[in-house]
């Protein structure tokens, strides 16, 4: 699965799916996005109200984001590899 598609639509139909090429740029606003919306969860008052499967999923997932650039080479393969976002975050 690609996170690089672009959906075309037309009066509620799906006509279209293109993919478009990542820059290293895109990658990391969007990796820098993600591990901001997730630092609130990380302050001590939010963090300790969270469950144990719910702490190593947002610690796993901000460390995965974290590793993207030294992970791939390619920047369309580090794009798609950004994780998608715990459901309860």
């Amino acid at each position: 699965m690609t996170r690089r598609n672009n959906e075309i639509w037309r009066e509620g139909v799906l006509v279209e799916i293109k993919q478009f090429d990542a820059t290293w740029d895109m990658v990391r606003d969007e990796r820098n996005m993600f591990l901001a919306e997730s630092d609130a969860w990380m302050l001590p008052d939010r963090y300790e109200q969270l469950s144990s499967a719910q702490k190593t999923e947002l610690t796993t997932y901000r460390q995965t984001l974290r590793d993207i650039p030294q992970n791939h080479t390619e920047a369309n393969d580090a794009y798609d590899a950004i994780p998608d976002t715990p459901s309860w975050l």
